[in-house]
């Protein structure tokens, strides 16, 4: 996936819980999707280079993965 676009929600929640943007593309890239609705939204789980885990959710749209949130699994 080449392009991935963050909403403004998104760039809040990251901000807001100390997640950097570098570790969710990392994620994106090279995680597992865990879940797939029937609307197109994604969850997508993988670890971090710090080993905390953490899960993004979003959706494809054409060639662009579209982070609508994301946060460290307890």
């Amino acid at each position: 996936m080449k392009n991935i676009i963050l909403t403004n929600h998104a760039k809040y929640r990251l901000f807001e819980r100390g997640i950097d943007v570098h570790q969710v593309k990392k994620v994106v890239k090279n995680g597992s999707i865990v879940k797939s609705d029937l609307d197109g939204t994604m969850t997508i789980k993988g670890v971090t280079d710090n080993g905390k885990t953490l899960e993004i959710i979003g959706h494809k749209q054409n060639n662009k993965f579209i982070i609508k949130t994301a946060y460290y699994a307890s």
